[in-house]
């Protein structure tokens, strides 16, 4: 009995060292979300302890140890992800050699809340007669009014822009808007809030191969959630109609009940005043997403560049720059350059084209 009771002693003095030793390090944990995890499995140590033996080194050996989920904690924040981030824009074409106004617009936000490890990207692509004016309205705003990143303060930024939007008298936004798709990166995931049809999309390799995945959703009249919504709130949606060629023709679009406006091809954005009295939405749609070792670059672009180059388009343009030399900047340019010959060759009119590329390094 005497043995037994010195083992268990040894084994509560084991497991007092480790919890010190922890305590020590976990002042380097300032994040909320691995900060809240680190306390649970802290109690759940301590309610290990007042058991009277290490029921911690012997209930957890079939999984990972607590010791070693702890530990995790601990160097996810203090793993800095090392980032390269260039960008590019290039104002289109309304016919040949006629250069229009670009209405694209892009952020690139370092040290995003404060934090030596954040990073907040953003494309926007304005659309209608004062489209440009919106989109710039959301890049000078959108990093400001976004302090935390929880979802509900992510959406009240959203929507906080588009009412000032609307309250602006300089900015007709009846029938004039922006997309925005943005992407922030933490050291311990990427969340990316996005609202209309540009898009963000990762890239990944494993087993030897490239593949693409895509962190946004194209909101347009094709979702089925997204048709609902509009039709619930007394919209219509259709294609054009050629009355000529007695044909429709282009993607569906959102129209007044009564009323052939504002023929708006997409189902969330900001700005689009009449569109939005029909379903159109200023919530965007969130989606998180958790590292495992296998990203090496993301590309954030309006549908300049997905309009005609596809994942494996873009893989085939940035690989190259990636694995040789890592020259970011020159990818970028690659895609916008590629982009631009694909819509000379398809259309007359060249719309415009915004790309932000990551590279994530090894």
């Amino acid at each position: 009995m005497k043995t037994n009771s010195m083992d268990k002693d040894k084994d509560k003095d084991k497991d007092k060292k480790f919890v010190r030793s922890i305590n020590i390090r976990r002042k380097s944990i300032d994040n909320p979300f691995i900060n809240e995890r680190y306390e649970k499995l802290m109690n759940e140590m301590i309610l290990k302890q007042n058991g009277g033996s290490t029921l911690f080194l012997k209930n957890f050996e079939k999984g990972p140890s607590l010791q070693k989920e702890i530990e995790l904690c601990v160097k996810k924040q203090n793993v800095k992800k090392k980032l390269k981030i260039s960008s590019y824009t290039k104002p289109g074409c309304s016919g040949p050699g006629i250069v229009k106004t670009n209405q694209d617009a892009y952020f690139i936000k370092e040290k995003f809340l404060k934090n030596d490890n954040y990073y907040f990207i953003g494309v926007c692509d304005g659309h209608g007669e004062k489209g440009e004016l919106v989109s710039n309205y959301v890049i000078n705003k959108l990093p400001e009014y976004i302090q935390d990143l929880n979802n509900e303060n992510i959406s009240n930024a959203f929507k906080k822009i588009n009412n000032e939007i609307y309250n602006n008298k300089s900015i007709d936004s009846d029938m004039s808007g922006s997309t925005v798709v943005s992407v922030i990166i933490t050291p311990e995931k990427i969340l990316c809030p996005n609202l209309g049809d540009s898009r963000a999309v990762l890239f990944k390799y494993d087993s030897g191969i490239y593949y693409a995945k895509n962190l946004s959703r194209d909101h347009n009249p094709g979702e089925p959630d997204e048709n609902k919504r509009i039709l619930l709130n007394n919209g219509r949606i259709k294609r054009c109609y050629d009355e000529n060629l007695k044909k429709f023709y282009g993607p569906e679009r959102v129209w007044l009940k009564n009323k052939e406006e504002p023929g708006l091809a997409m189902t969330r954005s900001i700005g689009d005043k009449i569109a939005h009295s029909v379903g159109v939405s200023d919530v965007p749609e969130i989606k998180s997403f958790e590292y495992d070792g296998t990203e090496k670059f993301l590309i954030v672009a309006s549908d300049g560049i997905w309009e005609y180059l596809h994942g494996e388009d873009c893989i085939k343009i940035i690989r190259s720059f990636y694995e040789d030399d890592k020259n970011c900047e020159e990818a970028a340019y690659a895609l916008i350059k590629e982009a631009f010959k694909k819509w000379r060759r398809k259309d007359i009119a060249i719309d415009d084209i915004t790309v932000i590329v990551v590279f994530f390094d090894d």
